[in-house]
């Protein structure tokens, strides 16, 4: 998956300036994407908590991760097609890091949010 989305990337990007300079492109590298209708992370955690399974913590509990609100994520598409109109010289062909800016805990933010639900974190 992660070979193809960097193939599929520089594909994109590769054709910033394409059709007489006519096509302008650039990519966004969300985070881990959570909100309404996300169906990735959230209703899986719930679905295990479902079948018994607690948290468990890979690597140091205590490392951060970034995470993307649906909206924000939403907001950057409408600023990376507003950029890429008003000066694509300077966005075009370019692929930037999307988040919230605010590194969580995972496993305090999914412990928090199965307490919330009555599971044992």
């Amino acid at each position: 998956y992660s070979l193809s989305k960097a193939a599929a990337e520089r594909i994109v990007l590769g054709a910033d300036g394409a059709c007489d300079g006519r096509l302008r492109t650039v990519s966004l590298r969300p985070a881990a994407i959570f909100g309404e209708g996300e169906t990735r992370h959230l209703p899986r955690v719930v679905m295990l908590m479902g079948w018994g399974a607690g948290l468990v913590a890979f690597g140091d509990a205590r490392a951060t991760q970034d995470w993307l609100y649906i909206d924000n994520l939403v907001l950057a598409l409408l600023c990376a097609c507003r950029a890429l109109r008003e000066d694509a010289q300077r966005v075009g062909g370019r692929a930037y890091f999307v988040n919230d800016n605010e590194p969580v805990n995972s496993q305090a933010l999914l412990g928090g949010f199965a307490r919330a639900l009555g599971f044992r974190a």
